[in-house]
């Protein structure tokens, strides 16, 4: 949260590969755990820069439950991205980042 609202700082592409609602400037790309999903992510990522900063997230579910974050995870490491984090929702998108006062894209 702290990234994002720092205007002055370099912002990394965000990527929502599950269902749980869109972060502000977030791109969402679909569950990442079905061949659509993970091709419309790998179609995503080809000419991103290897060493771009990337945050994902799915925020359905506790991630430690979630099926989307490993095939997400596997992919950008198949790809060869050096600079990815799973954004920190160890419940669900509701519970810590809406709560927490996280900014969410205007519908």
């Amino acid at each position: 949260m702290k990234l994002l609202g720092n205007k002055s700082a370099l912002q990394p592409l965000i990527l929502n590969i599950g269902f749980a609602g869109n972060i502000k400037n977030a791109v969402e790309i679909g569950a990442a755990n079905d061949v659509a999903g993970i091709e419309k992510l790998k179609n995503k990522l080809q000419n991103v820069p290897r060493n771009k900063l990337i945050v994902f997230y799915c925020g359905c579910c506790p991630y430690n439950h979630c099926p989307n974050v490993r095939p997400a995870f596997k992919l950008l490491k198949e790809m060869q991205f050096s600079n990815f984090k799973l954004l920190d929702l160890p419940e669900n998108l509701k519970v810590n980042w809406i709560n927490e006062g996280g900014d969410m894209a205007a519908k």
